[in-house]
């Protein structure tokens, strides 16, 4: 029962990460920049691969999609280390 759980979860976030892939791409950030950010978010490593795409970002289409994922807790602290350590003025 908990191997199904875990399983469901995996996917879950699977299909969030590729959803948040192609809001990305509509926001101005690529994949390697997406993929860039995941990583600092999760180790601090690729903190400049994550920081510089950022600046030509369009913020308030990125702010739309991290609201949606606010309520998933590593989303919600990733999105707020990137606007912290990468100088992003603009609130979520």
């Amino acid at each position: 029962m908990a191997a199904g759980r875990k399983q469901q979860l995996v996917v879950a976030v699977v299909a969030m990460l590729l959803v948040a892939g192609a809001a990305a791409q509509d926001c101005g950030v690529g994949e390697s920049t997406r993929d860039a950010c995941l990583s600092y978010c999760s180790d601090d490593r690729n903190k400049n691969a994550c920081c510089r795409p950022m600046r030509n970002a369009n913020m308030g289409c990125l702010c739309n999609y991290w609201r949606k994922y606010n309520s998933v807790p590593f989303f919600a602290k990733c999105a707020a280390k990137i606007r912290s350590s990468c100088a992003i003025r603009m609130a979520c």
